[in-house]
């Protein structure tokens, strides 16, 4: 039997708000989201003379990115849902430093301490004569 476990996804904010003396980001500034997980995995056994090889590779990823508090900042709740097909990295010296993501990211429009989820992350499964769709949670 060939196993092949998923591994479990953090979602990845760039610029990375941590590096900065405020610690946070800039609103109407673009950020990009990805994850820490490896975008396809693959597993393969033997037996019997027998080869049987299966990879998974992420297809779609849904990103939450909300505000829940109301009145510090006088707005009602903020949420932003980001799908993505693909998720590229922001290099840490990105230039120009206000370039949006190609595929994957988001311009926060209202000041807010956001929290950022994600989820219905859909994988791809192909093994020989199996194939099909499955969803995991990231």
């Amino acid at each position: 039997m060939a196993k092949l476990k998923l591994p479990d996804g953090t979602p990845v904010i760039a610029p990375d708000p941590m590096k900065n003396e405020w610690h946070m980001l800039a609103v109407n500034y673009p950020i990009w989201l990805s994850t820490n997980a490896d975008a396809s995995m693959s597993a393969n056994v033997t037996r019997g003379g027998i080869r049987i090889s299966m990879t998974a590779t992420r297809g779609t990823a849904k990103f939450h990115l909300e505000a829940p508090v109301r009145g510090k900042y006088g707005h009602d709740d903020r949420r932003y849902d980001v799908t993505c097909t693909s998720m590229a990295k922001r290099l840490p010296r990105e230039t120009p430093a206000d370039k949006p993501s190609p595929d994957c990211g988001v311009v926060i429009k209202h000041v807010g301490e956001y929290q950022v989820s994600g989820d219905d992350v859909a994988c791809r499964l192909d093994g020989g004569c199996i194939f099909g769709t499955l969803r995991c949670d990231a």
